[in-house]
């Protein structure tokens, strides 16, 4: 794959495109719904449908999608074994837990259901390893993503 940048736009001959804006400012408290502190993920697909990430819960699904697409879980039925295999999902949750500190972590479920383009799933849009990161992408009002595939 060819990788250019042009004016601070980051381009591929990929036909799958996947896209962040960023703006400075607007992170907000915490917008979904906690049970027994814990946010529950349905895990799903992210393929031929364009759409627009904007929500907190929809910009946390497509992460945790993800990471349960990169570790194998497309076809998965369990996570009981695996969980410990994605270390991304305990940085996912600190950061989370470091924004609010009511979050106590992430219940997934659906991961057979987890699927990303595969054009698209070999980096995240998101640095997984920076807590500033992912509650910048998370929370952040301004932030969206922008998913297309043809």
């Amino acid at each position: 794959m060819k990788y250019s940048i042009r004016k601070g736009c980051w381009e591929s001959n990929s036909s799958s495109v996947h896209t962040i804006t960023i703006s400075k400012d607007g992170l907000e408290k915490n917008r979904m719904r906690l049970y027994d502190g814990m946010i529950h993920i349905h895990c799903r697909a992210y393929d031929k449908e364009p759409e627009i990430l904007e929500s907190q819960k929809e910009k946390l699904t497509y992460i945790v999608s993800w990471v349960v697409y990169k570790h194998g879980g497309y076809g998965w039925k369990t996570l009981d074994e695996d969980r410990e295999r994605m270390y991304e999902i305990s940085y996912i949750e600190d950061a989370l837990h470091e924004h609010d500190e009511s979050i106590l972590g992430i219940v997934i479920h659906d991961a057979d259901k987890a699927y990303i383009d595969h054009q698209s799933s070999d980096d995240c849009e998101v640095n997984l390893y920076s807590s500033v990161s992912i509650r910048n992408f998370i929370f952040n009002k301004y932030i969206a993503l922008s998913i297309y595939s043809d």
